[in-house]
């Protein structure tokens, strides 16, 4: 679950946010004033994905080591041929850069979980709330932007 799922699910609780069905989602009409329970909810919903997303950062990291080590046994016991030992550093290379690319990725994630868990803390309900809607409109308006970027361009 990432950290916009989360911050929709909270959304949903307060009332902040509503489901038509599978059509998109709106704004909520009922405002609910957000109660420490729903501040409590968050933070253990956000506690529990933190967790999961670091044991997962640890094991991505985990394999980016075990890469690192296979190519270069692979590169020592490849008889000294050029051609093999970059044919390993290439294979090494491409791993290592998706491998790095989903680690970013969680990384960034976890730091999201960690600045909700902060903000989670330090808030009163009311201005808990606040803030999370407006960065999961944020992030929901930057991606509409993108995706009406995509559909221009298509378009061209």
């Amino acid at each position: 679950m990432s950290s916009q799922d989360v911050m929709r699910v909270y959304l949903e609780r307060v009332g902040q946010l509503t489901r038509s069905g599978s059509g998109p989602e709106m704004m909520g009409t009922k405002r609910q004033t957000p109660t420490k329970e729903d501040s409590q909810n968050l933070r253990s919903l956000i506690g529990s994905q933190a967790r999961t997303n670091r044991l997962v950062l640890f094991f991505a990291l985990f394999l980016i080591l075990v890469v690192f080590v296979c190519a270069l046994i692979s590169a020592v016991h490849s008889g000294g041929s050029s051609n093999s030992i970059l044919a390993v550093a290439g294979i090494g290379t491409g791993a290592e850069a998706g491998l790095l690319a989903w680690v970013l990725h969680l990384w960034s994630e976890y730091n999201k979980f960690g600045f909700l868990l902060i903000l989670s803390e330090r808030l009163s309900p009311e201005d808990l709330m606040k803030a999370v809607l407006a960065l999961f409109e944020h992030k929901r308006s930057r991606q509409s932007k993108d995706r009406f970027a995509a559909i221009e361009s298509d378009q061209s």
